[in-house]
């Protein structure tokens, strides 16, 4: 067993375990830690890659729905674990860096900030406090969203997320169709939304039925290239926020890249 000492710390030890052909790495904490372990995993770029295992004690574990042990103690998913069922997943690459089930950006980059620095709350409360203490001061931007079969969005817009897994902010279905193994990334741009219209249409993201709003486009495409008019963007790798200063953001998939053990909940889980 091996402890994280300080942020980043986790991408180092992961990296160092893949260079030294471990077979598996068990992750015993949040999407945070499991986005630094995958990172650390495919820098190393061994030809065999270690699997990652979720062991969901985090603040969204957004990812353990992927793999099938959100909500399962440690020791119940270490059990659901044990047959050691893998699959490789696609993978998202933004700004020199991975990500394994979200990036966000605009609102999305702003409500990370803000959840990165809490202390007491985690989950999805943690993630509707921040919405609702980001809204009433953010100013929608406009943004150019440019897909793979050369597509354009050009709109103003409250919040683009784009999923790799169907939830993101630690239950927020904003892409609900995602699969991490289709070598597709979904994506959902919101245009702006008036305070009280937010308020009495946030509910339905956390179930997908925000897909059906006339203020809401969906989307697929295996690279994207997003480009901000007014500001620098804010974004989001798997809920670790990001700012670098930078106006455009190209994110492209890295199909089947990363195993991960998966139990039999996984919705990578061969059917019955």
């Amino acid at each position: 067993m091996v402890r994280t000492t300080e942020p980043g710390s986790a991408t180092t030890i992961a990296r160092e375990g893949a260079e030294a052909g471990l077979d598996t790495i068990l992750v015993l904490g949040g999407d945070g830690t499991l986005h630094e372990v995958a990172n650390g995993i495919l820098q190393a770029g061994v030809p065999s890659p270690p699997a990652i295992a979720a062991l969901p004690v985090g603040t969204g574990n957004d990812f353990a729905r992927i793999t099938g042990t959100q909500g399962l103690g440690v020791g119940s998913a270490l059990e659901a674990l044990a047959p050691r069922c893998k699959r490789y997943i696609d993978v998202g690459r933004a700004w020199d860096e991975y990500f394994i089930n979200s990036l966000g950006v605009a609102l999305a980059g702003e409500v990370a900030y803000r959840v990165n620095r809490m202390e007491r709350l985690g989950g999805l409360p943690a993630y509707l406090v921040a919405v609702l203490q980001t809204m009433w001061s953010y100013a929608p931007m406009h943004l150019t969203v440019v897909s793979d079969d050369g597509e354009v969005l050009s709109e103003d817009c409250l919040a683009l997320e784009v999923g790799n897994g169907s939830t993101s902010g630690g239950g927020f279905r904003l892409t609900p169709d995602a699969r991490p193994d289709d070598g597709m990334l979904d994506f959902c741009f919101i245009r702006p939304l008036g305070k009280v219209d937010l308020l009495t249409k946030l509910p339905r993201a956390i179930s997908g039925r925000h897909v059906g709003l006339p203020q809401v486009t969906m989307g697929r495409s295996s690279r994207l290239t997003i480009r901000s008019k007014d500001r620098p963007l804010r974004a989001h790798f798997d809920g670790e926020y990001r700012s670098p200063g930078s106006r455009e953001i190209t994110i492209a998939t890295l199909p089947g890249a990363l195993p991960v053990l998966v139990t039999e909940r996984s919705i990578l889980a061969d059917p019955a």
